[in-house]
């Protein structure tokens, strides 16, 4: 499973022809036929407004405060534990 990091910021919101910056970038990373799942990472409420605007099947919205990036991470692969966990899969080597 491959998984895009996005952190997004409101300054990321500024328009560009019509669209925000990060809508752009969303969608290119989207498009990407290597990428599985991708995690927006917002920082406020009305970063999380404007994503949930998007609709793209791969977004997985996170609005938290995390105290630093590795809480982050540990909130991103226990959903990815599960999503796998869910197909029958794992992370974690088996024991045979």
């Amino acid at each position: 499973m491959n998984i895009a990091l996005i952190p997004v910021k409101k300054e990321d919101m500024s328009p560009i022809c019509g669209k925000s910056f990060i809508y752009w970038t969303i969608q290119s990373v989207h498009k990407s036929e290597k990428i599985d799942v991708i995690y927006a990472i917002a920082d406020c409420g009305d970063v999380v407004k404007e994503l949930e605007q998007f609709s793209f099947e791969k977004v997985c919205i996170l609005y938290k405060q995390f105290a630093n990036k590795q809480d982050c991470l540990n909130v991103i692969m226990e959903e990815v534990e599960q999503k796998l966990e869910a197909l029958n899969l794992s992370l974690r080597p088996s024991d045979e």
